[in-house]
């Protein structure tokens, strides 16, 4: 065996397994974000009196979701 060569994975299967352990912590990053938000801070709930603090989360939410799906669209659409 060669010195140089890495006797580790294939860097094929180390960009995948990089992909798979990014798009697994970011997608559980933002669930735990928009819980704690949603449900510590109530922000979630829809008072009979005042809607706009929801509305503007939950905008938010579609906003980050809509960040959140590009960036793992453009993450997976290379070939690995």
């Amino acid at each position: 065996m060669d010195q140089q060569e890495d006797p580790g994975w294939d860097p094929r299967v180390s960009k995948l397994f990089r992909k798979i352990m990014n798009s697994v912590f970011l997608g559980l990053i933002w669930l735990l974000a928009v819980a704690t938000a949603g449900l510590y801070f109530k922000l979630g709930y829809i008072n009979s009196g005042n809607s706009w603090p929801a509305i503007i989360f939950y905008g938010i939410v579609a906003i980050s979701m809509t960040a959140l799906g590009i960036y793992l669209y453009r993450t997976w659409k290379d070939e690995f």
